[in-house]
């Protein structure tokens, strides 16, 4: 049994496992990182949050980031897509690509999230293949899933 706790971020909660690493980059408001390497590899989430115009929306944001992808990831593949239609529609998109130094197949989820003047970037990255892979997959949905942007 995988023990959570609430995190509380700036603007947002997401429950996480109590084992993961957590550290703030500036490219990151947070990056959780599994405790141990696994076939040379910590599976990870990171949340983005950027200022965005109004008008802009979580479509378009992930309609462009499909396109960066489509040219910079050797081998790109969307595995799934789906749109949440909540209060503020969200984009979920899987999709996996072969890592050029590491010789590996990367399986990354992203979730995108909108309210009013941010956009809500959530970046869930593990190799496609490895001896626990859905043990970290079970534990990334939950995260996910449990993302929320606080009201503050």
């Amino acid at each position: 049994i995988m023990n959570k706790m609430l995190f509380l971020g700036p603007t947002f909660t997401m429950e996480v496992p109590t084992d993961w690493f957590v550290m703030a980059t500036p490219q990151y408001q947070a990056l959780f990182t599994e405790p141990q390497e696994v076939d040379g590899f910590q599976a990870n989430v990171a949340v983005a949050i950027r200022p965005v115009e109004e008008q802009v929306t979580a479509t378009d944001v992930s309609e462009s980031a499909k396109q960066t992808q489509a040219k910079e990831y050797p081998d790109y593949q969307v595995l799934e897509e789906k749109i949440f239609d909540q209060t503020s529609p969200a984009i979920k998109r899987t999709y996996v690509w072969t890592h050029p130094e590491l010789g590996k197949v990367i399986k990354q989820t992203q979730y995108f999230h909108k309210d009013k003047k941010h956009l809500y970037t959530l970046t869930a990255t593990r190799l496609a293949e490895s001896a626990n892979v859905d043990n970290v997959d079970l534990i990334i949905e939950q995260m996910l899933n449990t993302f929320r942007i606080r009201i503050v």
